[in-house]
């Protein structure tokens, strides 16, 4: 039972800190996966998306850059 309590404080805390860091970085978008459009006219390939999102890039300490037009949701999906 105690383990259950010492997890769920942990969980807690974990999830304001989280909260108090994005409200702190003052993020222009609130965004995530699934508000992304992905109709023909962008032009977005959804798996490559979808592997972005896996954060892999990350761990492997490589860059991304994200190009395209003006008003296509670069700054969306960054």
């Amino acid at each position: 039972m105690a383990q259950y309590l010492v997890q769920s404080e942990w969980d807690d805390r974990k999830h304001r800190s989280l909260q108090r860091n994005i409200k702190t970085a003052k993020f222009r978008y609130v965004a995530d996966v699934n508000g992304i459009d992905f109709s023909e006219k962008r032009e977005l390939d959804k798996n490559q998306i979808d592997r972005l999102f896996t954060c892999e890039f990350i761990k492997k300490a490589q860059d991304v850059f994200i190009t395209g037009s003006t008003g296509t949701g670069k700054s969306y999906l960054a």
